[in-house]
């Protein structure tokens, strides 16, 4: 039972570390124009 309790705070600590560094990299694309974005946005 433990474990199991391990096991899912590992999954929603990983969970939103992964939602966190998602939207920094959403936010990073936001400020910085890369050039695979930059047309898309463009049109």
């Amino acid at each position: 039972m433990a474990s199991l309790g391990n096991e899912i705070r590992y999954l929603v600590i990983r969970g939103l570390l992964s939602g966190s560094a998602i939207r920094r990299l959403i936010s990073v694309h936001a400020l910085v124009p890369s050039p695979i974005m930059a047309p898309a946005r463009d049109t």
